[in-house]
């Protein structure tokens, strides 16, 4: 993109690349409030009902930064339009040409940043990060819900228990035993 943006004569703002990364707030950092971005963000869009009721704008925060990332680009791109002031627009350079390098290249050996290295969410191999990642999800959502069931079903066993010992029916107490007969 560098190269590109120097053939046609425009700024590259290359500072927002590693903005997360080197603040700690990348999405594979954490969850909460340590990661800079939403991963997925259940919250409909304000506006009219229309909006606010239509599930495609449910999820539009997601992968969007949050505070902590917005403080991270902005301390990341502060030092580069200091270095680039005033903003004038470069020559073109047609000549510019980049030669997209391999992720292997790139990253190297891959290894897990993350202690200790033997636990299951450090597993670059196989599903030992998505497991990790849901079943925190599923242990932050699930327990509650099924607290919730159970105290329903607590309030709601002894209404049944002295239901049935008084032979009432679910018609019958909705009122409408006219069609039990």
């Amino acid at each position: 993109m560098a190269a590109a943006a120097a053939r046609h004569g425009f700024l590259y703002l290359d500072a927002v690349e590693t903005a997360l990364t080197t603040k700690g707030n990348a999405l594979c950092n954490g969850t909460g409030v340590r990661a800079g971005l939403n991963l997925i963000a259940l919250n409909p869009k304000q506006g009219t009902a229309k909006d606010a009721l239509n599930p495609g704008n449910w999820f539009h925060n997601s992968l969007h930064p949050k505070p902590a990332g917005h403080k991270a680009i902005e301390s990341a791109v502060e030092p580069w339009f200091q270095q680039h002031a005033p903003l004038v627009a470069p020559s073109a350079k047609p000549e510019s040409v980049h030669t997209v390098a391999s992720i292997d290249e790139l990253m190297g050996e891959a290894t897990a940043q993350c202690a200790p290295q033997r636990a299951k969410g450090c597993q670059l191999a196989g599903d030992g990060w998505q497991h990790a990642q849901l079943t925190q999800f599923y242990r932050s959502r699930l327990g509650p819900i099924a607290l919730a069931l159970a105290g329903s079903w607590f309030l709601l066993a002894p209404i049944l228990w002295y239901g049935r010992e008084h032979h009432y029916s679910l018609l019958r107490l909705l009122g409408l035993s006219a069609l039990l007969q």
